[in-house]
C-alpha cells in the first residue's frame, strides 16, 4: 500500500495520476540504456524495459534498442 501517484496517459490524450498496482525496487546488474530527449531530460532503463513511443501517428511499445531518433516519448514540462 502506498500513497504514491504515477503519471499516466490515456487514449483520449489526457494526463492523469493513478495508483500503481505495485512498486518493485531491486538491484540490477544488466546493461542500461540512457535515453535523452531534445529538451535534455534523461532516463536510464534496462534493455528489457518496454517504452511507449509515438511513431508516424501510432502509439507503440518498443524496447530501448528499437527507439528511433524520430520517435516521440511522452514527457511533462
Amino acid at each position: 500500500s502506498t500513497d504514491v501517484k504515477i503519471l499516466n496517459w490515456d487514449e483520449n490524450n489526457h494526463l492523469h495520476y493513478g495508483n500503481p498496482k505495485r512498486i518493485i525496487r531491486h538491484k540490477v546488474t544488466k546493461p542500461k540504456w540512457k535515453l535523452k530527449t531534445k529538451s535534455g531530460k534523461e532516463i536510464f532503463v534496462t534493455n528489457d524495459h518496454s517504452m511507449i513511443v509515438f511513431r508516424d501517428g501510432q502509439k507503440l511499445e518498443v524496447k530501448p534498442r528499437d527507439i528511433l531518433p524520430s520517435d516521440k516519448i511522452l514527457t511533462i514540462k
